[in-house]
C-alpha cells in the first residue's frame, strides 16, 4: 500500500507538470527541455519513483516487508512472489531510468548504485544468519536483486544486458528454490535448519533438483548464474567500478556460504534425533514442476551465448530509446 501510494502520487505530480503520461511523449519533452522550470520537480518525482519501485524490487533499506512476508503464504504463493513480484519493480525501473529520468544519472543512478551494492551485502550477510530456509531464501532474494540494479546503475549498454539477462536467471532460480523448500517441508514436515537433514539418502532425487538450482544460484559453471553474475562484474569493470564489481563478488561469496550451509544441514548430515516433523512425499505434479524449472535453468546454462545476445539486444535499445520514441509517437 505505502509502495503503490506513493507510486499513484509520483504519477500525479508528473502529469500535473508535464502534461502528459505517454512515456515515449514524456521522454521526448523532458529530453527537449520543454518544461526546464519543471526540472527540480522532476527530480523529485524521479526520488518518489526510486521510493515506490524500490520497495517493490526490496532494495536496500526498504526490503523491511519482504523476509516476513515472503515465509508465511502456501509453498505456490512463496515461489509465485519469489519468482516475479521484486523482478516487477526491477523491470519498473530499468524503464523509467533508462527512458524518462536520465537528465540527471549522477543523481539518479547514482542513489541506485548505492542502493545496489548495500542491498548486495545485507542480503547475502542476512541470510547466513537465518535458521529457516523460507526466510534465508527470502534473504537471497533480496541479495540478487542488487545485482540487477547494479547493471542498471552503470548506464551502459552492458551494465543494462547484464540486468536484462539476471532478471530472466533469477525468475527461474528464485521459483525452483521456493518449490524444492515446499518439497523439504513435504518430506520432513518442517522447514526448520535444526530439524532437517538427510535427504540425500531418502530423495536423491529432490537433492539433484536441489544441487542444479542452488549451483545457478552461487554462480558456478555452467550454470546460468555463472554467466548472469559474469556479466554483471564484466560491465561494471568495463565501466571503471572496480568497487561495485568487488562487492558483486563477495556477495557471490557469501551466496556461495549459504548454499553451503543449506547442503550441509538439510541434505548431507544425518536426520536430528530431535527432529519431530510429519513426514510424506511429494506428489508427481510437484517434481514435475521442479525438474522443469531445473531443465530450464540447465538450457539457460548451455544457451547462455544466444542469451546473452538477446540481452545485449535489449540493452542496447533501452540505452538507446529514440527508434521506440519514433515509433510510439508516430514519427518514422
Amino acid at each position: 500500500l505505502l509502495s503503490s501510494t506513493l507510486f499513484l502520487c509520483a504519477i500525479a505530480i508528473l502529469y500535473g507538470e508535464v502534461g502528459t503520461l505517454n512515456m515515449a511523449d514524456l521522454a521526448e519533452r523532458l529530453w527537449a527541455g520543454e518544461d526546464a522550470a519543471a526540472g527540480s520537480t522532476v527530480t523529485v518525482v524521479a526520488g518518489l519513483f526510486i521510493l515506490s519501485l524500490g520497495i517493490k524490487a526490496a532494495l536496500f533499506p526498504l526490503y523491511f516487508w519482504l523476509p516476513a512476508a515472503y515465509p508465511n503464504p502456501t509453498i505456490a504463493v512463496s515461489a509465485l512472489f519469489a519468482g516475479l513480484l521484486t523482478k516487477v519493480g526491477v523491470y519498473g525501473l530499468l524503464r523509467l531510468f533508462t527512458l524518462i529520468f536520465v537528465q540527471e544519472p549522477a543523481l539518479t543512478h547514482g542513489i541506485l548504485w548505492g542502493a545496489a551494492l548495500l542491498t548486495m551485502l545485507s542480503g547475502a550477510l542476512g541470510a547466513l544468519a537465518q535458521r529457516e530456509l523460507r526466510h534465508l531464501l527470502s534473504y537471497q532474494v533480496i541479495a540478487h536483486v542488487g545485482f540487477m540494479v547494479l547493471g542498471l546503475s552503470l548506464n551502459t549498454v552492458a551494465g543494462l544486458a547484464a540486468a536484462v539477462f539476471y532478471l530472466i536467471h533469477d525468475i527461474l532460480v528464485k521459483t525452483g528454490l521456493f518449490l524444492i523448500a515446499g518439497l523439504v517441508r513435504r518430506l520432513r514436515g518442517t522447514n526448520q535448519l535444526s530439524e532437517l537433514g538427510g535427504l540425500y539418502r531418502d530423495a536423491p532425487g529432490v537433492t539433484i533438483l536441489f544441487l542444479v538450482v542452488a549451483l545457478s544460484l552461487a554462480g558456478l559453471p555452467p550454470f546460468s548464474g555463472f554467466f548472469a553474475k559474469l556479466a554483471v562484474v564484466m560491465a561494471a569493470l568495463g565501466s571503471g567500478d572496480y568497487l561495485g564489481a568487488a562487492v558483486a563478488l563477495v556477495a557471490d561469496l557469501l551466496t556461495l556460504l549459504a548454499v553451503a550451509m543449506v547442503w550441509n544441514q538439510v541434505f548431507w548430515r544425518p536426520l536430528p534425533a530431535s527432529a519431530r516433523g510429519e513426514r510424506g512425499q511429494p506428489t508427481r505434479l510437484e517434481l514435475t514442476a521442479v525438474t522443469a524449472l531445473a531443465l530450464l535453468i540447465l538450457l539457460l546454462g548451455l544457451a547462455a551465448g544466444p542469451g546473452l545476445r538477446l540481452a545485449e539486444r535489449i540493452g542496447e535499445q533501452l540505452g538507446a530509446p529514440e527508434p521506440y520514441i519514433r515509433a510510439v509517437l508516430g514519427e518514422d
